[in-house]
């Protein structure tokens, strides 16, 4: 027997493996293209009301444009006395479908879609489903335990959110440069 017979065979039989499927929810592109109506429909619900609902839109078209650019492993800044290094761990897209997907049922076990619910509405829904997930409390950054709360806690840790609390053109995360810096900053908020 020759080395290609060999290897010949060996390919015929990983070839006749089952593989099985990959879950299309894994990747990013296919949950936002599923998820995407029903997240702006629940970002109205909880974001601030004065962003209107261009704002609200743009706030979830961030966060999945983030969903979209996020790489899992790579190293995070471990931050002062932490002494362990931290990967970022890999967004649990089949959980995240799983929640929108109950809410959504839980929309239309009213008789209705969420987009047909009112603001009020929504948020009994969106609140029994982060109870159920025990979320007690925003994550520093999001984590993967609910994708509501990681659609809040990416909106209001966000340079917008900072601006419209103030009501100031503060631009968290970005140097005013010290010529500037003994200077509040302008009221006018959102502009640049």
């Amino acid at each position: 027997m020759n080395r290609r017979t060999v290897l010949r065979g060996l390919a015929a039989a990983a070839a006749a493996l089952p593989l099985g499927t990959i879950p299309l929810e894994a990747q990013p592109e296919t949950f936002i293209a599923d998820h995407e109506k029903l997240l702006k429909e629940i970002a109205a619900a909880v974001l601030p009301e004065s962003l209107g609902r261009r704002g609200t839109d743009d706030a979830t078209d961030a966060f999945l444009r983030w969903i979209r650019n996020y790489r899992s492993g790579v190293a995070m800044d471990n931050g002062y006395g932490v002494t362990h290094p931290q990967d970022t761990a890999p967004l649990p897209f089949a959980r995240y479908a799983a929640q929108l997907r109950a809410l959504d049922d839980a929309a239309r076990g009213r008789g209705r879609g969420m987009e047909a619910l009112s603001v009020d509405e929504r948020r009994v829904l969106i609140d029994r489903s982060l109870r159920e997930a025990d979320v007690q409390q925003m994550p520093v950054r999001p984590a993967g335990h609910h994708i509501v709360a990681d659609l809040m806690t990416f909106y209001y840790r966000s340079p917008e959110a900072t601006d419209l609390c103030y009501q100031a053109a503060i631009h968290r995360f970005e140097c005013r440069g010290l010529g500037e810096s003994t200077q509040p900053p302008s009221p006018a908020y959102g502009r640049r």
